[in-house]
Order: C-alpha cells, then sequence, then structure tokens
C-alpha cells in the first residue's frame, strides 16, 4: 500500500482535455474548411437571387443549420404573396 501512495502520478499524453499540436491543427484545418465551403455556398445563394430577381428575400429568416461537424444546411427566408 505504501508504494502506491508514493508513486507520482503519471499524466497521459493525449488526455481529452489536453491539447497538443496534432490535434488543434487538424481541427483548425477542419475549421477553415468548413467556413470556406459555407462562404461558397453563400455567394452562390447572392448569385442566385441577382439572377431571379422575381424571388425575393426576407432578410429576417435566413439561417445556418449543422447537422454535424461537416454538415450544414443553408435555410433562406422568401417572400410569398
Amino acid at each position: 500500500m505504501p508504494e502506491t501512495l508514493t508513486k507520482p502520478l503519471a499524466e497521459p499524453e493525449e488526455g481529452p482535455a489536453r491539447f497538443n499540436k496534432r490535434r488543434l491543427v487538424r481541427w483548425i484545418a477542419i475549421l477553415t474548411i468548413g467556413i470556406v465551403v459555407v462562404l461558397a455556398v453563400w455567394q452562390a445563394v447572392w448569385h442566385y437571387f441577382d439572377a431571379h430577381p422575381e424571388i425575393q428575400r426576407r432578410y429576417k429568416s435566413d439561417f445556418e443549420a449543422y447537422s454535424g461537424p461537416d454538415q450544414v444546411a443553408i435555410h433562406i427566408g422568401i417572400l410569398t404573396d
């Protein structure tokens, strides 16, 4: 029993609460790719509505719904008669 009390506790090398460079780089890369894709989709939305002036955007109910780290749905509110 005294051996267990006097042994120093070893810290895990990559525990869930610890940051490491490899994990951080992967997260930044995924985040950057995700932001670039979402911005590209928003640009496509803007071009679509520029090309179709008969469809009026509402601008009050646009939102992005993320269903996973690599899945996003962009919802656009439009005016109806």
